[in-house]
């Protein structure tokens, strides 16, 4: 008897036609959040936030590629597609100059 199986299943893998505006959301969102916590963290130091020093944007590290198993000659049934929705994430890095209040 021969059996067939999985670990793990990707996709399918949907994305944006045009993913600029959600991108420049995203990054105005990750800036706005950063800037708050350096502020609570300038607060707790009695301290107020001075400048930025730098700002780095962070990919996301999926790992794309490996290993794959191609399993002919199988009658698998279609997966409903059902409407939902997208994430775009943007990692920002903000070192921002903390000064004396």
């Amino acid at each position: 008897m021969f059996l067939a199986g999985a670990n793990t299943v990707g996709g399918p893998t949907f994305s944006l036609s045009d993913s600029k505006p959600a991108e420049r959301q995203a990054r105005t969102a990750a800036v706005a959040a950063a800037l708050e916590e350096a502020e609570t963290y300038a607060s707790a130091l009695n301290m107020r936030v001075g400048r930025v020093l730098r700002v780095s944007e962070r990919g996301d590290f999926d790992e794309e590629g490996g290993e794959y198993i191609v399993v002919t000659g199988s009658r698998i049934r279609r997966t409903p597609i059902e409407p939902g929705e997208l994430t775009t994430r943007v990692n920002v890095w903000i070192d921002y100059a903390l000064v004396p209040r």
